[in-house]
Order: C-alpha cells, then structure tokens, then sequence
C-alpha cells in the first residue's frame, strides 16, 4: 500500500471515475433519459405468456469427480435451452429434453481453501500518566487452494422462465398523428404467478397509459419510474469512492496548503510585532529612564517643600519663624 496519500488519490483518480461513469450510463442514465418519454394511450392488440427453459448446472458439495465421457453441463444447458420448450413438453412428454437430472462435467473446481493464521496486535493508550493496552486478534491470510478437481460432478436443472409479449397501438387521433405500433417485451424470470398477473392487467382491446421514446417509437414503457436498486449501487460503488477520492485531493491540495499558508502569515505577524514592540523600547534607552528618574525626585521634593508648611505643628518637623516671631525672643 502507497504511503504518500497524494500518489494513493491520483491512483485511484482513473479507477473511481471510471467505475462512476460505468455505472452511470450503464445504469441511471437510461431511466432518466425515460423519465422524459411522453405519454400516451396504448391499446393492447395481442397479448402471449411465454415459457422457455432457463438451465443451470448444480453440483454436489465436496471433491466429487464426474465419469469418464460425461458431456460437459455447458454445452447441455445451451442444447436444452435453444432446443426445448416446457409448453410442447407439457404437452408431449416426448419432447422434454432428456438432459435434465443427468451427471455432467461442471470442470474445474477449487474443494477448500488451505489459509495461514496471522496475528495482529494494536496498542492504545489513554489517561495521564499514560495507560497503555495491547489487543490482539487472528485472522486468515495467504489463503490458498489446497484441493481441487479438474472434473467435478454435477447435474443440469432446468426450471422454466417466464415472460410476456404484447403487441400495442398507440398515438391515433386527430391530434395525434399516425398511429404506431410496437411490441412490448417484459421478462418475469423464474416468477410465474407475477407474469400470468401482468398478462390478466393487460388483456387484449384494453388500454392504458404508456410512455414512448420519441426518436424510437418501437420502444414503450408502462412504467418510466426509477428503479430504487439501480440508484443504490451508482451511489454506494459509483458517487461514494468518488467523491471520498476527491475529498482527499482537494485536502491535500487545498485545504492543507490553505492551512498552513494562513499559520505562516500569522506567524509572521506576530514575529513582526515582537521586532516593533523590542525595537521601541531599545530606542527608549537610559537617557529616557533617567528623565523619568528625576520627574520622580522632583516630584518628591516638591512634596517635601509642601510638607514644610503643613506639618508645622509636628513634633519631628522645626517650624518656619517670620519676622516677628524672632523680634520676640
């Protein structure tokens, strides 16, 4: 892992844009490009409920080994897939494809995972003096296959999917313009019961509000409204690395420089008014000190001379005679 976080960022820069745009058009960008489709009345001229086989390979749990000359699940699924249908099997059991429930090769698997045991220990210290613990956990690293198969043994399942075809008029009227036509495809998966239900909503000569594309009438929607899971994943993988990467790199390159540029210049300043502040009072020098000294001697001596005249009837002070007192004695 980087040190340096600037390096880190400006790695993962391409990485989180590129998986944000990914998302993005891959998954909002169509629905918000739908919300703007505009409305109109579509009339249900035909309606089908399809069924086809949607296979899968199943396999056992453990290191089993399929026989010698099993054909390959791979190539059972596509054959049951493209060949079969479950409505003709319905029908005619002998048309139901004899690949199901059969072994075949699933290839190569990884049995168990053989894991080293690393420790790890984190030391945290709080109060004053200073208290300090030590926590340590282990946890599984450098795992490793240590079993596996070339040829692991599995069986073809194939449950049947569902999905719905109707074909819509729209767009007819006066104020309208032409009317056009165009199929409307929805795919249920395995859940029968929601198809069969979206089919008995939409039956045949009924009508309904639609949306269509514009530059594409052939496309229709019943339902131009986001889809909740879609906007979960742009936001948790697309918006949130994102912005978190360009959260870093606008604190390192801004907002840190920002930081200490403001400390430098407040530094500076009171640097500047420490110089002003020793400058002015070694300029005052010893000639002010003792200007300041002899205000203060004067300032007691005139005191004294008051004190002459105010404390004349003292015990520790000699009054001042006038000229009739020392005519007297």
């Amino acid at each position: 892992m980087m040190q340096n976080p600037l390096k880190w960022s400006l790695f993962a820069l391409p990485a989180s844009l590129g998986l944000f745009f990914g998302l993005f058009f891959g998954l909002s960008y169509p629905e918000i490009v739908r919300k703007g489709w505009p409305l109109t009345t579509c009339h249900v001229l035909s309606s089908k409920l399809d069924s086809r086989y949607c296979c899968e390979k199943v396999c056992t749990a453990g290191c089993s080994v399929v026989t010698i000359g099993a054909p390959l699940c791979s190539s059972q699924i596509s054959l049951v897939n493209n060949a079969f249908s479950p409505s003709r099997c319905a029908s005619d059991r002998s048309t139901c494809p004899p690949q199901i429930g059969q072994v075949c090769d699933g290839g190569f698997h990884c049995c168990s995972n053989c894991c080293d045991t690393c420790r790890s220990c984190k030391i945290k210290c709080t109060g004053h003096p200073l208290v300090c613990t030590q926590s340590c956990s282990s946890s599984p690293c450098r795992c490793r296959c240590c079993s596996s198969t070339p040829q692991q043994s599995c069986t073809v399942s194939c449950p049947s999917c569902y999905s719905v075809d109707l074909t819509l008029r729209f767009g007819s009227g006066p104020t309208r313009g032409k009317a056009r036509s165009a199929i409307y495809h929805q795919d249920f998966g395995k859940d029968e019961v929601s198809s069969k239900q979206f089919l008995d909503s939409h039956p045949i000569s009924s009508s309904s509000r639609c949306f269509y594309n514009p530059k594409n009438p052939s496309q229709v929607s019943f339902d131009v409204s986001f889809t909740p899971w879609k906007w979960a994943v742009v936001s948790i993988f697309g918006i949130v690395p994102l912005f978190l990467n360009l959260a870093v790199l606008v604190t390192i390159l801004g907002v840190i420089p920002a930081y200490r540029a403001i400390n430098a210049k407040l530094a500076e300043r009171r640097q500047r008014d420490v110089s002003e502040t020793a400058f002015l009072v070694s300029n005052q020098g010893p000639q002010e000190v003792n200007d300041i000294s002899s205000k203060e001697m004067a300032v007691d001596l005139e005191g004294t001379h008051d004190k002459g005249y105010s404390n004349a009837d003292s015990d520790d002070e000699v009054p001042l005679l006038d000229a009739k007192g020392v005519h007297k004695f």
